[in-house]
């Protein structure tokens, strides 16, 4: 019964490749990696099929590539939508680089108190039990990965088609009555929080030039750093 296409996911680019998931905080786990969320864009590719895609480097990548290598068929995968805010502000950002790698602990921090947390139904994934929907599936890593893109990744850019991408079959799907589903909309607007990612940026510079007094990253420029 499940049909993703029911839901309110849009193509917010003339030029994006079709409607996709932009609000998730993606969850993945590897035995020797530990758990992670991640906000990454899951193209709409049918009732029970999206695409997955964490960029080279980021640790649901990987994960999914230390997965592969070993030999196993399947990644396990949940998908939270309609989530806190502050685990928005967590999933979407840089913020637990060199940190701690417990995300929900991070967003219990940031929010001032623990995240109540479910386990799934169809993994082992512990994810928020408030929340407006949560699309669970598998990655598979030994079949032939599918074309995904382009999407308008940044204010201004149109990310290229990718030929090879990770995709996922949903196995399950749970959500409020009436969810709300909540599209971002990366190619048309510089409107994300910036302050944290400046914040993390001053951080590190200051490290290697103690004089710096301030940093600005510029939200009409992306790429530009004053």
């Amino acid at each position: 019964a499940i049909d993703l296409t029911q839901f309110a996911f849009i193509q917010s680019n003339p030029g994006d490749g079709g409607r996709y998931i932009t609000t998730g905080s993606v969850f993945t786990s590897d035995p020797e990696l530990g758990m992670n969320f991640g906000t990454y864009r899951c193209q709409l590719r049918g009732p029970r099929l999206i695409g997955v895609n964490p960029e080279p480097g980021q640790r649901a990548w990987k994960m999914f590539m230390a997965q592969r290598e070993r030999g196993e068929k399947l990644a396990k995968v949940s998908i939270v939508l309609g989530q806190d805010p502050m685990m928005w502000v967590v999933s979407g950002s840089a913020l637990t680089k060199g940190m701690l790698d417990d995300e929900l602990a991070i967003t219990g921090g940031l929010r001032g108190r623990a995240v109540e947390v479910v386990r799934s139904e169809t993994n082992d994934h512990m994810v928020p039990a408030h929340a407006e929907m949560v699309i669970e599936g598998e990655v598979p890593l030994q079949e032939p990965m599918l074309p995904e893109g382009p999407f308008g990744e940044m204010f201004g850019y149109l990310g290229r088609r990718k030929d090879e991408n990770f995709w996922m079959r949903v196995t399950c799907v749970t959500h409020r009555r009436n969810p709300w589903i909540l599209n971002q909309f990366t190619g048309v607007t510089p409107g994300f929080c910036r302050v944290p990612m400046d914040a993390l940026a001053l951080y590190r510079l200051r490290k290697v030039f103690p004089d710096v007094l301030a940093l600005d990253s510029v939200g009409g420029a992306t790429g530009w750093i004053v």
